[in-house]
């Protein structure tokens, strides 16, 4: 077991304290003694000595009272009427209403004489004596189902069977802070922290909060292996049983009651569902707690085990309740009775943005790996993950890339390579070992999958040709095809919001250099007044021949709208306009663009629509002049954007 240590408590009475404990708003004080079975794990101690593997039980569980001085506490652990062994510890007065727990440390722990060695069914008891009072209770008698496994070549392991607990999750409140109660769920596992799990619960239909798994324990071997099963934690930010003084913002139960759904996530694919009640009080409307004297401090989940993310596993397990003690008017979901998620809006993919590399990884035989850039335009819907299927010559499966973040908000996205700019997560970085060391056509599929809704939307595929320079030692995609068009829109600066300026994105098959490029623009063949800002970004080999840039280019004199004289404002001038750019003191490009009333530019051949674009701008045809660009192919704009031919251009 791996897991929280909060106090050591085990055998030693001394170290185990009578303390009040809650109860719930109907509960009267018990008059006998009892155990909470919501408290109650046992496990496996594994110990290794003279190269053999023994186990003793361990048992942790809260003893809820009254009990009278001078009882003697004892766990006994059995396989058929075969006594394998006690431990024992005698308890100090304890009135109702009070509570004795070994829920940490080591726990109630078999004695050290204790070593075993078999497999199969073991019984247990809980038992209270009194000598005085010659009485001998049973308060709780249970059983579990003891495995073993070999975890390595010469070890052997043993652990307790956990899967009756999957489909039973648990809630928590921690009223430690009144003023700020934490909530908290609890789920199971079969698997050593599975790290990555969102849960996401909604409300009327609406995301309320995603929370992040943490493991809070671990049981079985400590060794990876098939057996191992893991509590894990989320701990809810926004979601409280009240609202306080302490806590404004939240989404408090008690002013929100009702039915609550729950799927966790985990990969790309939900991993568990189900749904529970909430009161006017904040408090999770559960009879089977109630009806399996469960603590006031936890309500039971009915949880729906989905997916593969457990692996092969005993669905049936939990029909023989908490150690063989069925659980009464609790009945988790099927798998198939779990609705997806409503689907959210889908985002928009800004094609002009994409953008694939070739990134050559230097060694005795270099390879590549591919690396992609773009934007997407919210709004964005919880749960959605994006996906890059990389494809080799011949449309073979190559490697698939999936962010590491689940986004779900309402902003744009820019993914610049290797990660998701502006937020947590990314993706994982392409394996070295999967790149490869042959030039020719590649291929790319962008997805939007999102396994809340169950759906799987493909935003754009494509293809790009990957060339290797070999006096530069060095692979590279060809981005001829971006040379005959030139993208016209108002910059989206919020600082230019009320005045934005004129810009231009072009393609140059020549290394970038700062500032080398000037744009001049002409209305009605007549030059307006202005000055442009150049900034680029490099793409392929060092040097010519086979090195690209993309710039944006900026034109601060003309203007969409604003007001004073200082600059042409496109609303109060619509026509046509002309744009000449110039590279080292020489014409490398010249291209036409019409703006409408209102400052719009217009797009009559309707390219971003035929294409689906989705970008504020239009793509415009333009003239390649002078041998800036060196020897270029001007049919690959045939090809479009990776593949895809451009129509209306």
């Amino acid at each position: 077991m791996r897991g929280r240590t909060i106090q050591v408590v085990g055998l030693q009475a001394a170290l185990v304290v009578c303390t009040l404990a809650s109860a719930r708003a109907d509960d009267k004080k018990p008059t006998a003694a009892s155990v909470d079975p919501g408290t109650l794990i046992v496990f496996a101690q594994n110990r290794e000595a003279n190269q053999k593997t023994t186990w003793r039980p361990a048992t942790f569980f809260t003893l809820r009272c009254p009990v009278a001085g001078g009882t003697n506490l004892v766990v006994e652990y059995l396989q058929g009427k075969k006594v394998l062994g006690s431990a024992s510890s005698m308890l100090d007065e304890c009135p109702a209403g009070n509570s004795y727990s070994w829920t940490s440390g080591p726990g109630f722990l078999m004695p050290d004489t204790v070593n075993l060695d078999l497999t199969g069914d073991i019984q247990f008891k809980i038992r209270l004596t009194n000598e005085d009072k010659q009485t001998d209770v049973t308060v709780y008698a249970g059983k579990f189902k003891v495995g073993k496994q070999k975890v390595d070549k010469f070890r052997t392991q043993f652990y307790i069977d956990y899967d009756w607990r999957l489909p039973i999750g648990f809630t928590e409140v921690d009223l430690e802070d009144r003023n700020a109660p934490q909530w908290r769920m609890y789920m199971w596992f079969r698997k050593d922290d599975p790290k990555g799990c969102l849960a996401h619960i909604s409300y009327g239909g609406k995301e309320i909060e995603a929370i992040e798994g943490h493991q809070w324990a671990m049981y079985g071997t400590l060794q990876p292996s098939a057996y191992q099963w893991s509590l894990v934690q989320f701990s809810a930010g926004k979601i409280t049983p009240f609202t306080s003084t302490k806590n404004p913002g939240k989404h408090p139960l008690a002013k929100n009651p009702g039915e609550y759904e729950v799927r966790v996530v985990c990969g790309d694919e939900v991993a568990r569902y189900l749904k529970f009640t909430a009161d006017d009080k904040g408090a999770i409307v559960d009879p089977a707690a109630k009806a399996n004297s469960f603590g006031p401090a936890n309500s039971l989940l009915a949880v729906a085990v989905m997916g593969k993310l457990d692996g092969k596993w005993d669905g049936a397990a939990w029909k023989a309740g908490i150690y063989g003690n069925p659980l009464k008017e609790f009945a988790p979901p099927k798998p198939g009775e779990a609705p997806p998620a409503a689907a959210g809006p889908m985002p928009t993919l800004v094609k002009t943005s994409v953008r694939v590399e070739a990134m050559t990884i230097d060694g005795p035989k270099p390879s590549f790996r591919p690396q992609i850039y773009f934007t997407l335009k919210g709004p964005l819907a919880a749960g959605n993950r994006i996906q890059i299927d990389w494809l080799l010559p011949g449309k073979k499966a190559w490697e698939t890339q999936a962010s590491d973040a689940v986004i779900g908000d309402d902003a744009s996205v820019d993914f610049q390579g290797t990660g998701l700019a502006g937020r947590e997560g990314g993706f994982p970085e392409f394996p070295r070992e999967k790149g490869q060391t042959k030039p020719g056509e590649y291929g790319f599929r962008l997805r939007i999958t999102n396994a809340l809704a169950k759906s799987d939307v493909t935003l754009m595929t494509g293809t790009f040709k990957v060339g290797w320079d070999k006096a530069q030692n060095a692979f590279y995609v060809d981005q001829d095809a971006w040379l005959s068009s030139v993208l016209v829109y108002w910059t989206d600066n919020i600082r230019q919001k009320d005045s934005p300026e004129l810009m231009l994105r072009v393609w140059f098959r020549h290394r970038n250099n700062d500032e080398e490029c000037q744009v001049r623009v002409l209305y009605q063949g007549n030059e307006v007044k202005g000055t442009s800002n150049d900034n680029g970004q490099d793409s392929g080999a060092d040097k010519a021949p086979y090195a690209w840039a993309v710039h944006w280019m900026a034109f601060n004199g003309v203007r969409a709208r604003g007001k004073g004289s200082n600059y042409h404002l496109a609303d109060k001038n619509p026509g046509e306009y002309e744009f000449k750019i110039a590279c080292a003191g020489k014409l490398t490009r010249s291209g036409k663009f019409t703006v409408g009333e209102g400052g719009q530019i217009l797009d009559p051949a309707d390219t971003n629509g035929k294409n689906a674009l989705g970008v504020a701008g239009v793509l415009v045809p333009v003239e390649i002049k002078g041998d800036y660009d060196g020897k270029i192919d001007r049919a690959a704009f045939k090809n479009g954007i990776y593949g895809n031919p451009l129509k209306g251009l």
